[in-house]
């Protein structure tokens, strides 16, 4: 009776799996560089000034400093310096008296290809 039983277990499992070995997906990790694509970063924001350009320049994952400009005139250089030891947010401040922008706060993380760049505090331009 013994080898009727295994017999039948053997072909129960063979019937629910269809003869082949099941494969459960295995998540691989991957790495992702965490540096910008190319320095210096720039785009535009809103100021006190009205719409100044900026310009984030850097080495690797790490911004030394933005300047602003409209035309001609410059404001700046503001350094940015980490974020509670942080190796991957930085700010940057100083630029509040003339622009009215308390921080520039920039991004490089793992989880994302690129930067992000965010101006915190714009005060109202009247």
């Amino acid at each position: 009776m013994k080898p009727f039983f295994s017999a039948l277990l053997v072909c129960m499992f063979f019937s629910m799996s269809g003869f082949t070995v099941v494969n459960f997906p295995v998540k691989k990790e991957t790495k992702v560089s965490r540096t910008v694509p190319a320095w210096p970063v720039t785009g535009t924001t809103a100021s006190s000034v009205g719409v100044v350009s900026y310009a984030i320049y850097g080495s690797g994952n790490t911004p030394s400093y933005i300047y602003f400009y409209q035309g001609s005139t410059s404001y700046g250089n503001y350094y940015f310096s980490s974020v509670s030891g942080s190796s991957t947010l930085f700010e940057a401040s100083g630029m509040n008296t003339l622009l009215r922008i308390s921080y520039v706060r920039m991004g490089i993380y793992a989880s994302q290809i690129g930067y992000s760049v965010d101006f915190y505090g714009i005060s109202s331009f009247n």
